[in-house]
């Protein structure tokens, strides 16, 4: 079963700065998910990834770690994907939304949705937790962060 983060905390990304210490808290329990894995080697998907300043800190984050990362950015904003890719904060840019997320199921090791989830309509949220779900591997984490409170039911299977 996926373990899921869910933290209230908001944070503005720029090219000069490396990851604020209110992530610095999501990031080490990303890696108390991923302990006790044999592989060092995973695969990240941001969800709302914007211009991926959150996903090039991630990764740099876990790599500092041992972890090599592969990333994928997911943005409805075809421009921001692009700045994205070519600046390199992603390795993978893929256009799409969290409730239809364009990834073969269980092929996730980390899904990440940070400061997205409350501009979804309330209806959106059930789905994007079930997608999310279906592209998380058994032992897969998942990290939402919204800065405003929210309730969210993710129903257990």
């Amino acid at each position: 079963m996926p373990q899921v983060i869910i933290q209230n905390g908001h944070a503005i990304w720029t090219d000069k700065q490396t990851y604020p210490q209110r992530y610095l808290q999501f990031y080490k329990r990303i890696l108390e998910g991923l302990e006790g894995r044999e592989s060092r080697s995973i695969k990240v998907a941001d969800v709302g990834c914007s211009r991926g300043y959150a996903t090039r800190e991630l990764k740099r984050f876990l790599e500092e770690h041992g972890y090599a990362v592969s990333t994928i950015g997911i943005d409805y904003g075809k421009n921001v994907l692009g700045e994205a890719y070519t600046a390199g904060r992603t390795d993978l840019p893929i256009q799409g939304v969290a409730q239809e997320l364009p990834i073969r199921g269980k092929s996730i090791d980390v899904g990440v949705c940070g400061s997205v989830i409350e501009y979804f309509p309330p209806e959106y949220y059930e789905r994007s937790m079930q997608e999310f779900r279906r592209i998380l591997k058994g032992d897969g984490v998942l990290m939402v962060n919204n800065p405003y409170p929210v309730k969210v039911k993710i129903k257990q299977k």
